[in-house]
């Protein structure tokens, strides 16, 4: 599962669909994807201002290091 909600989540970060509140809305969707599939959902709490940076690096377009930041996350 986390292998597909991961580069989902940082494509919609990169095409930014929305006009404000992009990275909260779309980390409630992976929250949802995972909801739904079973899963308990992220713990993106963990994403502290000193982890701001690896998570926005993570979000590039290989997907392993944000594969390996989600699987972090789990409760």
């Amino acid at each position: 599962m986390i292998k597909h909600v991961a580069p989902l989540h940082a494509e919609l970060l990169f095409i930014h669909p929305f006009r404000d509140g992009n990275g909260c809305t779309i980390r409630l969707f992976a929250d949802l994807i995972a909801l739904k599939s079973g899963f308990d959902r992220f713990n993106f709490e963990k994403i502290t201002e000193k982890r701001m940076p690896g998570y926005i690096s993570a979000t590039e377009k290989n997907y392993e290091p944000l594969i390996k930041l989600f699987r972090s996350f789990k409760k």
